[in-house]
């Protein structure tokens, strides 16, 4: 995050982390059973979302409440499962395009016009997924932390000024939660947050 709260500018990829930043950002994806991201994540920058440090590869989750996803997504071209999070509404033709180009895709239908995260976290749950690791953009992330479904934040301060862009928590609402910060992590000229997140 630039020292003035953005993570990104909309529709464009923007890279703030440094080499040490990145490869603690690949072992939290080793150690995790999954990784979620929103759709707009997903089109911006077209991760892989890989662990890239000879760990297990996490299960990628993408929330997408319409079926927007990419069929030559990244995500979708690297092994390991996918999981698209789309509601009621999303569009029929959309999912059968997506499952006709990619068989072993794995739908979850929640919610009716966005998706429930409380019962996609569930469902989660359900497939034997306990740690997930949600790499959001601000709608996403402003969604689960209102929603209190965020335990612990790792947020690293880049010492640039992005200006106008996407705030870490881009949402309307004010949300309750009253994070706790646990340590300070030093790399270079960047600094990471570590908070925990009381219920």
């Amino acid at each position: 995050m630039s020292i003035d709260g953005k993570i990104g500018k909309k529709g464009e990829q923007v890279l703030l982390s440094n080499r040490q930043d990145l490869d603690r950002v690949h072992n939290l994806r080793g150690n995790a059973d999954a990784i979620m991201v929103g759709i707009n994540t997903v089109i911006t920058d077209n991760p892989q979302l890989t662990a890239r440090q000879g760990g297990k590869n996490p299960v990628r989750v993408i929330v997408d409440s319409n079926a927007r996803l990419p069929v030559k997504a990244n995500v979708l071209t690297e092994p390991g499962e996918v999981i698209l999070a789309v509601s009621n509404g999303a569009s029929r033709d959309r999912l059968i395009t997506l499952k006709k180009n990619h068989p072993g895709l794995k739908m979850v239908a929640t919610g009716d016009r966005m998706v429930n995260l409380k019962n996609l976290l569930m469902n989660l749950y359900e497939r034997g997924i306990k740690v997930v690791l949600l790499e959001g953009g601000g709608a996403l992330n402003h969604s689960m932390l209102e929603g209190g479904f965020i335990n612990e934040m790792y947020i690293t301060l880049v010492p640039v000024v992005l200006g106008e862009g996407i705030a870490l928590f881009n949402g309307k609402a004010p949300v309750s939660a009253k994070p706790h910060l646990e340590g300070i992590i030093q790399h270079g000229d960047q600094v990471v947050l570590h908070y925990s997140v009381p219920r």
